[in-house]
């Protein structure tokens, strides 16, 4: 029995230059110039205004008034241009030493350290009275 549950696949062999291109659509400019979206903040305030103050009387008066919004052309900010010796951002940290790091040189830091303390602990052990005690 060859029987496949579900639906099978469509496979589309397509070459790389097909894949690599996104079409999106865009929206004629004519048709969002000429068809402005409605205001219904001015349409509820008109409404209200003219006393109409239950939903049915509200959604007649939008059905019958016409409103659209006014869109200003966005304004574009003027950026002083930024002096060149300014940085932004933060800061970068410095570079690890990458040599002490191959020499092992940290790890000869804590092992002397460690030794040290090892070494400090030992004598003042020896400095204590042992009263008796071995150690």
């Amino acid at each position: 029995m060859d029987f496949t549950y579900g639906m099978q696949n469509e496979r589309l062999d397509r070459g790389v230059a097909e894949v690599m291109v996104w079409n999106i659509r865009q929206p004629s400019s004519k048709a969002a110039a000429s068809e402005a979206a409605k205001d219904f903040l001015a349409l509820n305030k008109r409404s209200v205004q003219s006393g109409l103050t239950t939903a049915c009387e509200q959604t007649q008066f939008r059905r019958t008034h016409d409103i659209r919004r006014h869109e200003k052309p966005p304004r574009e900010k003027k950026v002083p241009p930024a002096p060149p010796d300014i940085t932004f951002g933060i800061s970068t940290r410095p570079s690890t030493p990458v040599f002490e790091l191959l020499a092992h040189r940290y790890q000869e830091e804590w092992l002397a350290e460690t030794r040290k303390q090892e070494k400090r602990q030992k004598d003042e052990l020896k400095g204590k009275k042992l009263n008796g005690k071995v150690l």
